[in-house]
């Protein structure tokens, strides 16, 4: 096989090599996620060892613009269903 030509799309990356390659720092992060501004299962996941990965594509579509208004709409459902569970309880 020819080094050369190999070719690795990353789709999740751990959030230190994330906040290396991009310069936010891990407390940034934080702060879209605790603002809901990343969906959690879109934009990140929590491994089975409570490790926080970033979801590349995903990164990149937010930082264009692209997934503004999905991530709004996710928002506004969780918000809902929180409601509806509040009133049922």
């Amino acid at each position: 096989m020819d080094m050369d030509k190999v070719a690795v799309q990353l789709e999740w990356m751990l959030l230190p090599l994330f906040c290396t390659c991009t310069g936010y720092t891990p407390k940034a992060i934080q702060r879209k996620i605790e603002d809901g501004k990343w969906v959690e299962g879109r934009m990140y996941r929590r491994a089975p060892d409570g490790h926080i990965n970033i979801n590349l594509q995903e990164y990149y579509r937010w930082v264009n613009g692209v997934g503004a208004r999905a991530a709004m709409e996710d928002r506004r459902e969780r918000n809902v269903e929180r409601r509806r569970i509040a009133r049922d309880a």
